[in-house]
């Protein structure tokens, strides 16, 4: 045999690898008439050798634009490429489910060949301890700062919920390509530059509270695109606060500074006022 050598002294057996020795050794050891029902049962498929015209091949048999092939093609290879790199660092086996490439094919080919016009709602309203649970979160200190009242926090947090839970039912139902997320935010951020830029020539001299605020409301007014298509009311405004939270993205126009006073003195508890949750 190649890998242990011939029988009966197996000289090549003690040269395995320490990594696949165990499994090599566990399947030659099963008795030979196991053996042969077992590799009878294998089947092998070969390539071209050209791994990325295979792929190709593949795509042109689904009902998708000439023109969008290669970049559906780009797109999926850069995507699998990602993919495999998180498992490997994870130390997992560089397995991708199929159900998962699917997900991620389907999402691409609507981004690229196919974009429709508006992406459904797809978040529950959160619940009242949802609602709760989030009071102590960044983005909530940020509107601290600049003196939001209850209503303002609660739908504020409202809208940070359900944006976030939009953002995984659409990679889940395969709406949204995955990397037209981090495109989305890259808007925002910097439409929040061009906006606090404008915010700091036209209020200049002004309270710093009174800046902030007008910087909030003129941000919450702005509606981005994602992948091309319409999204509901709540999700650029939550999308705005999950900048906030990290943060990329800040209201008042020294809200690191304030930040970092917050977090070297005490916490302010917080209670929501009692209103029907999820109003947003």
């Amino acid at each position: 045999m190649e890998l242990w050598g011939e029988a009966p002294t197996y000289s090549e057996k003690p040269k395995l690898s320490e990594t696949i020795a165990p499994h090599v050794n566990f399947v030659l050891s099963a008795k030979d008439e196991l053996l042969e029902r077992l590799v009878c049962s294998f089947s092998v498929e070969k390539g071209s050798g050209e791994p990325d015209g295979d792929v190709e091949k593949e795509l042109r048999k689904l009902p998708i634009r000439e023109t969008a092939i290669e970049d559906v093609l780009v797109s999926m290879l850069g995507w699998v490429k990602v993919q495999l790199d998180r498992l490997i660092q994870k130390g997992a086996p560089a397995v991708i489910r199929q159900q998962d490439f699917h997900k991620a094919l389907i999402a691409c080919v609507h981004k690229i060949d196919r974009p429709g016009t508006v992406l459904p709602a797809r978040a529950p309203i959160p619940e009242r301890k949802a609602l709760e649970a989030e009071l102590g979160r960044m983005y909530v200190q940020q509107l601290r700062i600049i003196e939001s009242d209850d209503e303002q926090v609660e739908r504020a947090i409202n809208d940070c919920l359900r944006a976030a839970a939009e953002r995984t039912a659409w990679s889940a139902a395969g709406d949204v390509f995955e990397d037209s997320f981090a495109d989305f935010e890259d808007r925002l951020c910097r439409s929040w530059e061009n906006q606090r830029q404008l915010t700091r020539v036209e209020l200049k001299g002004r309270d710093p509270v009174e800046v902030g605020t007008a910087l909030l409301a003129r941000c919450l007014q702005v509606r981005e695109r994602l992948q091309g298509m319409d999204t509901p009311s709540h999700f650029t405004p939550g999308s705005f606060h999950s900048l906030a939270d990290v943060p990329h993205v800040g209201w008042h126009p020294d809200y690191k500074d304030e930040l970092t006073r917050l977090a070297r003195g005490s916490p302010t508890s917080m209670v929501l006022p009692d209103s029907t949750a999820g109003e947003a």
